[in-house]
């Protein structure tokens, strides 16, 4: 059984917006890597897509942006980023050893550079060379 929900009126919608200052940042973020010729991917866990969606919410975000992975569950973590069950038993889902995890599959699949993890929040970063 599926249930759809559809509606045809845009009058409460309020869109999402991004904060002045986290905006400006991101403007920044991204002019640098435009400049250097990178873009940047985002595995994301907590985070829930934040990074991804702080990123496209500045204009021209797909000279720079190239993709996101939202994996909140921990099967998802295993299945699309790789995280061994291991890891998440031993160290739990938000542990560096799981961002670790996350980081070397996601530089392996984009032929990154350089990938930047955050511990706590496990986001992942990784810039590469645009090809």
């Amino acid at each position: 059984m599926s249930t759809t929900f559809l509606t045809d009126s845009t009058a409460n919608a309020t869109p999402l917006t991004l904060d002045s200052a986290l905006s400006a940042q991101v403007q920044v973020l991204g002019d640098a890597l435009r400049e250097k010729g990178w873009t940047v991917s985002s595995a994301e866990s907590c985070t829930g897509g934040g990074v991804a969606f702080a990123f496209t919410s500045v204009a021209g975000s797909s000279d720079w942006f190239n993709q996101s992975w939202v994996t909140y569950s921990n099967d998802a973590k295993q299945s699309i980023l790789g995280v061994t069950e291991q890891t998440l038993k031993e160290y739990g889902a938000v542990s560096k050893q799981t961002v670790i995890e996350m980081e070397n599959t996601k530089r392996k699949l984009n032929r990154c550079l350089a990938a930047i993890a955050t511990k706590y929040v496990n986001t992942l970063l990784a810039l590469r060379l645009l090809t």
